[in-house]
């Protein structure tokens, strides 16, 4: 089996459901970017795992998807600057990162990486994101409700 297929990016290197998401936000800390927000989580496993959130104000289906693809192959090649201790991370992805090169989203990974493993940053959120509608959207204008 080539050496690129035995570094890959497998299941279990993804965070995958929403209390492992959930537990990173509440729990950990969070360290800020130009591009993403990263949320950390010491010691929630025996290896480092990986989760994504892309909304639609980042791009169309195309865009978010390769965001996507270039963050997992960052946070593939450089798993070696996490450490030993394993971290989860959850990287929420702002719009600006929609228009980011490979070059630049490699350089914020590394930045909050490091930032993380220094034990730096805010602590988590109590909330997860907002899904779906925002705040404005999801309130009726007044007098617009039933009658």
């Amino acid at each position: 089996m080539p050496a690129v297929a035995a570094s890959g990016f497998r299941p279990e290197d993804r965070l995958r459901y929403r209390r492992e998401f959930l537990r990173v936000y509440q729990e950990g800390r969070r360290v800020g970017g130009r591009y993403f927000g990263l949320f950390y989580l010491r010691g929630a496993g025996d290896r480092h795992r990986l989760g994504l959130t892309v909304p639609r104000q980042v791009g169309g289906a195309v865009v978010r998807n390769r965001v996507k693809r270039r963050l997992r192959e960052i946070f593939r090649l450089n798993r070696a600057v996490l450490g030993d201790n394993p971290l989860d991370l959850v990287i929420n992805v702002y719009p600006p990162g929609g228009q980011a090169v490979s070059v630049e989203l490699r350089a914020e990974f590394l930045r909050t990486a490091r930032e993380a493993l220094q034990g730096r940053g805010r602590p988590g959120r109590k909330e997860p994101p907002r899904r779906g509608r925002s705040a404005a959207a999801a309130t009726p204008a007044k007098g617009g409700g039933r009658g």
